[in-house]
């Protein structure tokens, strides 16, 4: 694939251009991406000395980070081709601001695009109801443990029923290093002793500030559950934590393959629960008018956010989005065009790829594990155009194009009695 993105903020303005390994290389950001290293690990490729004739010979690991058995490669499925909602429910009433690219996969393309938000969103398309993100066979996972392009805790999906809190997670870039949800992205293969001295587990100070943001979330729980008067319909979505005997398998846990799992699943959990407070203080604090988004504009996008799909969603939810500054993205499948354009660059695609922030495949690599060969994608559902959904509506040419036609009539911005959503 091949990738000439257009991208554009403000009325066509900059892009936000950060990438990297968000959920595993320890990287920590501004509001608005711009990276500073805080503890990235970069690990050599191999460790050779001169054998017979001047030939390299690799010489034998003491590492105990391995693997048993053979797994996908970390960045598996990531290019393969989305399933896509052509169109939207409804128009979007104004168009002030825009960043977007075009994108190629399988000689389709797509606008990806955001009205709010300057990030790049890597874009993972439809997922099909009921898919397991963690596979069952060990040998269908990834080596990082990662569950692929539709996990919502790494990248903005579409709209899922009972995971309303999925926009509000945090962008791993994000995330400073001193904050304490910096524990639900911290890499394994940094906390884990390399030597083959140690009997192997889990680091101490990790495990006790993985502990410490388990109970803030605990507490903040309890706090949004007394102070913000949660409806009983709301708690029952609540994202479980995990329970006190996660901990302790963790804690013991002498095999670094199984800490691997279990990790990543007990940091997602906890970034889920994050997400559901960071909604329920956000439901509880923000006096919601639809004519106001229309009157006054659409607020720029909190960046910390991992956002939202919204081609499939309700226009009073995506209202909601946007006036509370979650990151709305909309994808749109050209009829034709002419300039070719990669879905991954740009991404938080990229960094999987690369043995310098990835320690997960750079350990598989050494070590020659058996890689488990991508055939398709199980997650994947075929794209759908209804008649729920106007295929101009994706458009953002077409909205533009619309808001000019508007621009010199006093309803320009729709009467509020009129429903402008």
């Amino acid at each position: 694939m091949s990738d000439s993105p257009g991208t554009a903020a403000g009325p066509r303005g900059s892009a936000d251009q950060s990438s990297g390994l968000e959920g595993l290389s320890s990287r920590a950001a501004g509001p608005l991406g711009s990276a500073a290293t805080s503890d990235l690990r970069t690990y050599p490729l191999s460790s050779t000395a001169a054998g017979p004739s001047g030939s390299a010979v690799v010489a034998p690991s003491s590492d105990p980070r391995r693997y048993s058995t053979s797994r996908l490669p970390c960045d598996a499925g990531f290019d393969a081709h989305p399933g896509v909602i052509q169109g939207m429910r409804f128009e979007l009433p104004l168009l002030q601001r825009y960043t977007g690219r075009d994108v190629e996969v399988d000689n389709v393309l797509y606008e990806i695009w955001s009205p709010n938000s300057t990030q790049i969103p890597f874009f993972p398309g439809r997922v099909r109801p009921g898919f397991a993100l963690v596979p069952t066979a060990r040998e269908q996972r990834r080596f990082d443990g990662h569950p692929g392009r539709f996990d919502h805790c790494e990248f903005p999906q579409y709209d899922v029923e009972d995971r309303d809190w999925a926009p509000f997670i945090r962008r791993a870039s994000t995330i400073g290093p001193k904050e304490s949800c910096r524990m639900g992205v911290h890499s394994l293969c940094v906390e884990w002793p390399k030597s083959s001295a140690s009997p192997g587990g889990i680091k101490r100070s990790f495990f006790d500030s993985l502990s410490a943001w388990y109970g803030e979330l605990g507490a903040q729980s309890e706090e949004a559950l007394i102070e913000h008067q949660i409806q009983d319909e709301d708690w029952k979505r609540c994202p479980e934590l995990p329970t006190q005997s996660n901990f302790e398998e963790l804690r013991d846990c002498r095999v670094y393959e199984d800490a691997v799992d279990l990790l990543a699943r007990m940091q997602r959990q906890m970034r889920e629960r994050a997400a559901w407070i960071a909604m329920i203080r956000a439901m509880s604090t923000s006096v919601f008018d639809a004519s106001d988004v229309v009157d006054q504009g659409l607020p720029v996008a909190d960046e910390q956010y991992v956002g939202l799909f919204v081609n499939d969603a309700m226009s009073d939810k995506v209202a909601w989005l946007l006036s509370v500054g979650i990151p709305v993205f909309i994808a749109h499948r050209y009829a034709r065009h002419e300039q070719p354009r990669s879905v991954e660059r740009g991404t938080e695609v990229g960094a999987r790829k690369s043995p310098l922030t990835n320690g997960f495949a750079y350990i598989a690599k050494r070590e020659k594990f058996a890689v488990t060969e991508w055939e398709e994608d199980p997650g994947r559902m075929p794209d759908v155009l209804d008649g729920t959904h106007d295929r101009a509506f994706s458009s953002s040419l077409y909205l533009e194009a619309r808001a000019k036609a508007r621009a010199d009539k006093p309803s320009c911005l729709r009467s509020p009695r009129e429903n402008p959503w």
